[in-house]
């Protein structure tokens, strides 16, 4: 990382449904992380508008929350690095949108329950 950026992280919850053939027809909460990196603005000392990426996560987590991911949302594959990668892309997608200069999504994570976690680094 650069002196003059900084990393910042911000969190979303869902919960959804999942058929996997290791633990059947369960459900789990899901906590998906990103990490933000630029540099800070000299007028308003922020990296980014921090309502601007909750918007987002809100965005594509919504898409999940309270969903059957086999049966409302028709994966097939729902590994936790799968479903990962998936949230991932349509966040990064949205994040890009943004137009921000100088502001990189950096990394996501993706836990699910309490201790399975899933890391994408871009």
């Amino acid at each position: 990382m650069r002196k003059d950026h900084v990393t910042i992280a911000r969190k979303s919850f869902f919960s959804c449904g999942v058929e996997r053939e290791s633990c059947g027809n369960s459900g789990f909460n899901y906590s998906f992380e990103v990490y933000i990196d630029g540099p800070i603005d000299p007028v308003s000392g922020l990296v980014i508008n921090l309502t601007d990426v909750k918007t987002v996560l809100k965005k594509i987590t919504g898409q999940f929350d309270q969903k059957h991911l086999n049966y409302d949302l028709l994966y097939d594959d729902v590994s936790l690095a799968s479903v990962h990668q998936k949230i991932h892309e349509l966040f990064k997608n949205e994040f890009q949108q943004l137009d921000l200069k100088d502001i990189t999504l950096k990394k996501s994570l993706l836990y699910e329950g309490l201790s399975d976690i899933s890391t994408i680094i871009v």
